[in-house]
């Protein structure tokens, strides 16, 4: 197996290789072998012996080449085996993968409320992982007094077990929300769930914010993310503020509270690094000024079509180059 050769020992007695022991133990007595290595073009997958020719002393020459002949069938054999397994352990994987994603596009709304629910507001949302499965989240749901909580994120990595932390923190800012407070407190409340089981020390940046349809007020907690683009009718496109750290991976959590204000026609575009960090081929990124010439130009337009012509933007500056990172968008534009 080690030097890929056959070898034909015509007396095994006088040969120091041969393991006496095997006879030994079974009271069979092996005079003469062929050992063949069981070859896969580099690889060699084992070894096959031909033990003690019927009526001969020894094995032939010719003993020799159809024992090789039938090796190679044996190894043939062996890697279509292999390849089968692979095969149906890739179909369960995959099936596996699809059941994740399914479970987590059904954590992403699917329905966008009417422009009159929150006074005028519309509210679009789309993700775009990376993976099969991502770890970037948007979300948005009634909170007190007929305000609209809103929130979008992106755990560390990718892949199932980002998926997994992303639903937790999901399913934590739902359940944390319903007793009210500010986004401050209620991001400070996810994390205190989230960081004692957190033992892959995964982290999550967000902005969960609070929109009020009534004056166009939003207050939003800012926890490490990208910092959003607010395009104003009356003080043009420029980027919020940043603040705040990730939450996750320590006991207590560092939220910034920014308070921002939407007048008809205003918009406020948030985004996942994989939109400003996408790459192309010429290892370029999108950039945070692309994106702001990009909220300039087409800021009046509806949250639907913002968020889907970003995407399309990305997708033709980084011209087929391979997605790196999960890209997540969610504009709220006063009508």
């Amino acid at each position: 197996m080690d030097n890929r050769e056959t070898i034909k020992v015509d007396d095994v007695r006088q040969d120091p290789r041969f393991f006496a022991a095997a006879d030994k133990k079974t009271g069979y007595e092996t005079r003469a072998l062929i050992a063949v290595p069981l070859l896969d073009g580099d690889a060699c997958r084992g070894v096959i012996e031909f033990i003690n020719p019927e009526d001969r002393t020894c094995f032939s020459d010719a003993d020799v080449a159809l024992s090789e002949y039938f090796a190679g069938l044996v190894a043939s054999t062996l890697y279509r085996m292999e390849m089968a397994e692979t095969a149906v352990r890739s179909a369960l994987i995959q099936r596996d993968l699809d059941i994740a994603l399914e479970v987590q596009r059904g954590l992403l709304p699917k329905v966008f409320p009417p422009f009159e629910q929150y006074g005028g507001l519309d509210v679009w949302g789309l993700c775009d992982p990376a993976l099969e499965v991502g770890g970037d989240l948007y979300d948005f749901f009634p909170g007190p007094d007929g305000k609209l909580f809103f929130l979008i994120g992106d755990v560390s990595g990718k892949g199932v077990g980002a998926g997994m932390f992303m639903a937790q923190t999901r399913t934590s800012m739902r359940g944390v929300a319903r007793a009210g407070g500010t986004p401050a407190d209620i991001l400070e409340e996810v994390n205190g769930l989230l960081h004692p089981d957190n033992e892959a020390l995964l982290f999550v940046t967000t902005i969960f914010g609070c929109y009020d349809p009534a004056t166009g007020e939003i207050e939003y907690a800012q926890a490490g993310h990208n910092q959003p683009v607010l395009c104003s009718q009356a003080a043009g496109v420029a980027y919020e503020p940043y603040g705040g750290s990730p939450i996750g991976p320590f006991p207590m959590a560092n939220c910034a509270t920014i308070h921002a204000k939407l007048s008809p026609g205003d918009c406020l575009i948030l985004y996942t690094d994989g939109v400003t960090e996408a790459m192309n081929a010429s290892k370029q990124l999108y950039g945070e000024d692309r994106l702001l010439a990009f909220a300039s130009a087409i800021a009046k337009d509806s949250s639907k079509n913002i968020a889907t012509a970003l995407r399309e933007d990305v997708a033709a500056f980084v011209d087929g180059a391979e997605q790196s990172d999960d890209i997540t968008i969610l504009v709220l534009r006063r009508v």
